[in-house]
């Protein structure tokens, strides 16, 4: 990276952002509960895909879009359960983020892929995700690390 791509980044930050609005947010794959109850009555759509669930990530997005960066823990990034909807490209899309990633730490075949992701409308020079010990021979536990905004 040349020293004039570093100041145009830093002056893009400073012009752009009075301040710097982050959110961390653990959608639950777009599944919405009001109580308690609900994770039991409702457990079958962690596992089905479910008419409401467009719904709500588009009340996700929303909320979202006041925002300049948002980590995003608990979506699917495309099986039966998100009805193969990538839903970080899909939240970044309708909020108006133009850079995001995708970390996908679980994949159970087209029954779910468990992610996280990342929104920012602040560019970044690099994203690298990286494998965590694990628990249980089964897991995998990664974290992702992001460079020069």
């Amino acid at each position: 990276m040349t020293q004039a791509n570093n100041d145009s980044n830093n002056n893009f930050c400073a012009n752009k952002f009075e301040r710097l609005r982050m959110l961390s947010f653990n959608i639950q794959v777009g599944i919405d509960c009001n109580k308690y109850s609900d994770y039991i009555r409702n457990s079958w759509r962690h596992f089905l895909p479910h008419a409401g669930r467009h719904n709500n990530l588009t009340r996700i997005a929303e909320l979202l879009s006041s925002y300049d960066i948002v980590a995003l823990q608990e979506v699917d990034s495309g099986s039966l359960r998100s009805s193969y909807v990538n839903q970080v490209k899909f939240l970044a899309e309708q909020a108006g983020f133009p850079h995001w990633h995708l970390q996908r730490n679980r994949n159970l075949a087209h029954i779910a892929a468990h992610s996280n992701g990342l929104l920012t409308k602040i560019p970044a020079e690099m994203a690298v995700d990286q494998l965590l010990p694990r628990y249980y021979s089964w897991s995998r536990r990664t974290a992702s690390q992001f460079w020069q905004w």
